[in-house]
């Protein structure tokens, strides 16, 4: 009788929650990523009529609306603690605070933001 050796066991995974919570959580703070080359666009991914999901390249807010705008993308979001926070283009600066106090120091590069287009 032929022996199949010992067992092979792949490493353990962590459970699914905490897979998950580690996934919703998002990047730790201070976790730089780096990118083997500068984005094509500011933002990052096809915006197409209605909402779209992006990445943005990073900047300050003020470089974040100039793209949008260039873009044609009159509001963009970013989603904190399962609720979304947006900037809506042109709004009032009251209106707009919550989100420039997310980003004081600028949009990090490969944030995840949702945008809504007005199409081609």
């Amino acid at each position: 009788m032929c022996s199949a050796g010992p067992a092979l066991a792949a490493p353990a995974a962590p459970p699914v929650a905490e897979r998950f919570a580690r996934w919703r959580a998002g990047p730790r703070p201070g976790a730089a990523l780096a990118f083997a080359e500068p984005f094509a666009t500011c933002l990052q991914g096809e915006i197409g009529e209605g909402f779209s999901l992006v990445v943005s390249a990073g900047g300050s807010v003020a470089d974040l609306e100039a793209c949008a705008r260039s873009l044609g993308v009159p509001a963009v979001y970013a989603l904190v603690g399962g609720k979304y926070v947006p900037y809506i283009l042109g709004a009032p600066e009251f209106a707009t605070a919550r989100f420039r106090g997310l980003y004081p120091d600028g949009v990090p590069a490969a944030t995840p933001l949702t945008v809504r287009g007005t199409g081609p």
